[in-house]
């Protein structure tokens, strides 16, 4: 893997989320609906205004980092 990758899992925020800003070169965003990355999954470039019907208000965890990876 090259270039910054942050690694999360949600809890105060699990199952809420329908948009989300990037930062620091940290540009590509890959969701989960389950913890610990499993589950669905999506993935985004930038900011993103509303992440979609498939994963809003359902996500649990997330990978954000600087190259693209994918589901």
């Amino acid at each position: 893997m090259s270039g910054a990758l942050i690694v999360h899992t949600i809890h105060k925020w699990n199952d809420t989320i329908s948009s989300f800003q990037v930062f620091n070169n940290c540009t590509y965003t890959r969701v989960y609906k389950d913890n610990n990355f499993a589950g669905g999954c999506a993935q985004y470039a930038g900011n993103v205004s509303y992440v979609g019907d498939f994963v809003n208000d359902q996500l649990s965890s997330f990978r954000i980092g600087a190259a693209r990876y994918n589901c």
